[in-house]
Formats: structure tokens, sequence, C-alpha cells
């Protein structure tokens, strides 16, 4: 899936035009949760049509929001595997450890 303008492409060829932002927003983010769902879908046109978009603008942005946290939390969680993966294949003790990620606050 891919965002060019008010478009959001489907494929190659297929495209839904949004103009209003909150709602393309909402319905990209929709798309990202459902993105297994549609490739394996011989219906992604009936999957689309049948989205039931929020009315409310509140909504809508609690619901960005809310996965953008979410996004970033997972970031956070894995940032701090790779650390630790790092900090285990150069063998870095937990007081250099330490050292280290209270020079990056």
């Amino acid at each position: 899936m891919e965002v060019k303008g008010d478009r959001i492409f489907i494929n190659s060829e297929d495209y839904i035009e949004i103009k209003d932002k909150k709602i393309r927003d909402f319905v990209v983010v929709y798309f990202n949760s459902i993105a297994e769902k549609l490739s394996k879908s011989k219906d992604v046109k009936g999957l689309i049509y049948n989205i039931g978009v929020p009315k409310a603008g509140d909504v809508l942005n609690g619901i960005v929001r809310k996965d953008k946290t979410e996004i970033e939390e997972e970031i956070r969680q894995l940032e701090g595997e790779i650390n630790g993966l790092v900090y285990e294949l150069y063998g870095v003790t937990n007081e250099e450890r330490e050292i280290v990620e209270d020079s990056l606050i």
C-alpha cells in the first residue's frame, strides 16, 4: 500500500481517493492493521467497500494517536532488544551498559 496525495494505492493500478485527511489517515491505519487479511483476500474490493469509517474527528484522532503510541512502544521494545543483543555480542558488562545508557538520556 502506498499513499500519494489524496490517493491510497492498493496495488499499482487500484486506488482510493479520499480528500479528508483525517479519514484518509484512519483508512491507512486500518489497512495497515489488516494488511495480512487484505493480502490473502480474494475479494479485496469487498473488504474495502465494507469498511466502517467513524464520523467524529475526535474518534479518528484517537484511533490514529493510539496506533502511533502502540507503534512507538513497540519501537522502544525492539530497540531495547537490539541493544541487549549488541551488548551481549561485544561482551559489555552491566556497569558499562549503565554508563552507555546513562549517556543517552
